[in-house]
Order: structure tokens, then sequence, then C-alpha cells
């Protein structure tokens, strides 16, 4: 288990303007979760937590890309904290071997790998045990500092195959709301579509090319038939146009997605909902 909830926990302050830079949040170091016993051996993971101001804030799980360098995890849960959701971070890469790190704006040249990996798709990463995984660190949030018994309402923020997860979260996992930016590989698990209808907020890259035309076609048409989600197409943005930083950044396309999810999560996660709105393409 982490370190009890420290006492200070600032947030974004009252009349702070949107485009002026979030406080620092508070965070906890990297601690372990521990995956529930099914052998004989005690199984965990990493995660980073970031909390916000308020003590009974939702929740939101964040899930970089695969590319995603570790420092970046940090500093995205920490920008949801100043926000107002408890932000947890965790590594749901650990089971598998890293992909090449993503090298610095700055450099011109990808630094090699420490290890050979799998081709893509997701280095041969295994999206099932991700997912499952992943509802491991939902419900830990959604238990934690729950000494009154009431259940954390959580979502999750996924980028690249973060999105990938946060989108099979919400077609079958205990979540929500479900915010998914540049899903490369989602097109894959379109048939699981007409599952349980968690609210669903898609961003996607127009000129991704991670994904074909056609694909991107597909997941729209096929996604905007469903009910509670909502997709948004970003006609010039790039996969990857929300970074923190980096030559694939559209500080236009990031800071409107990121307003859009704000207010969804904010929406869905702030106050239960009744009955949820058909799916739409803007």
């Amino acid at each position: 288990m982490p370190p009890p909830i420290p006492p200070e926990r600032p947030g974004r302050t009252a009349g702070q303007d949107d485009s002026d830079p979030p406080p620092q949040a508070v965070g906890r170091p990297l601690f372990k979760i521990e995956l529930p016993h099914l052998s004989s051996r005690t199984e965990s993971f990493d995660a980073y937590l970031a909390l916000a101001a308020a003590p009974d804030a939702p929740g939101i799980v964040v899930i970089p890309e695969a590319l995603g360098r570790d420092e970046d995890l940090p500093a995205m849960c920490q920008r949801w904290a100043a926000d107002g959701f408890h932000a947890l971070g965790p590594d749901l890469l650990w089971r598998h071997p890293r992909p090449p790190a993503r090298p610095p704006a700055e450099s011109a040249t990808p630094p090699l790998p420490e290890a050979p990996v799998p081709p893509h798709p997701h280095y041969g990463f295994d999206v099932d045990q991700g997912v499952n995984d992943l509802q491991v660190a939902i419900d830990w949030l959604a238990g934690m500092d729950s000494s009154h018994g009431a259940r954390r309402r959580v979502g999750c923020v996924g980028y690249g195959l973060g999105g990938v997860l946060s989108y099979r979260a919400a077609v079958y996992g205990r979540l929500d709301a479900s915010v998914v930016y540049y899903a490369t590989g989602v097109e894959r698990f379109l048939d699981e579509v007409h599952t349980p209808d968690c609210p669903m907020l898609m961003h996607v890259a127009g000129k991704d090319e991670a994904a074909s035309p056609g694909d991107r076609h597909r997941m729209a048409q096929t996604l905007s038939a469903r009910p509670a989600t909502q997709l948004y197409l970003y006609p010039q943005a790039p996969h990857g146009f929300a970074r923190l930083a980096g030559p694939q950044r559209e500080p236009a396309a990031a800071d409107l997605a990121d307003q859009r999810s704000r207010d969804f999560l904010a929406r869905h996660l702030r106050q239960r909902q009744g009955a949820r709105p058909g799916g739409e393409v803007r």
C-alpha cells in the first residue's frame, strides 16, 4: 500500500485562468500496487499518484503512449491533479520489454533500445493482460482512502496504446468514463463496441501516420452509432499531437482536446448521470 495521503493537497487555485501554468500538485514517489493473488507468488507493478486539492475528488488513471518516456507520467498526473482529479499513473508495461524510447525534442537521433523488442503493433504488448492490470489500478484508485466505504468514481485517459486500453476498459471494465487520444489499434476491437455503454470521448488525429484513412473512417462510423460516445476529429493534427512537448505537439489542437476532456470528465465523474447522450461525431 502507498503511504498515507499528505495533509497538503494544492490544486488549481480559485480565479486561476486555464492559460496559467497549473500549480504543482502533491505527488507520491513510485509505489507498488499488488495484483490479486492468482498464484503462490505476489506480483506488483509501479504507480505514481498525484493528489487533487479535495480529498473526495474523483479519480483518473492516466495511461501514456507505448513510446512515452517515464519522466512524462508524473507531469501528466500533476496536470490532471491540478484540475481537480486524483491522478494515478500505473506502469502497465511492466510485463513486457520496453519499446525504444522516444528521443528528446532537441535530439535528431533516436537512442538505441536497451534490449531487442518485438515488431509493432504495440511491440508485442498483450492488450488483454494490459486491460486486466488496468482494472486493478482502477479498483485501487476507486477504493483509495475510502474509510467511509463509498466507491470513488474513476475515469481513464489514454494516449496511443494507452488509448486502446482506455477504450477496452470502457467496454469491459468497471469504469465511469473513458477518454481516448489517437488510439492506434482500436479498429481491431470494434466488434466489442456494443458492450456496456460507459461514457467515452475520443480524439482522432486527422493526419495520424500510425492509422490508415480507411481505419479512421471505419472507427468513426462504428463508434458514432454507440450510445454515450463523442468523437472529435482534428484534421491537421498528427499522432502524438497532445504530448507535453516535442515536434509532434500541436498546441491549438492539444489545448482544445484537453479542455474538452476536462469538461467531459467533470460532467461524468463529479455527478451521477441519468440518461446518457447518444453518440456523435464532430
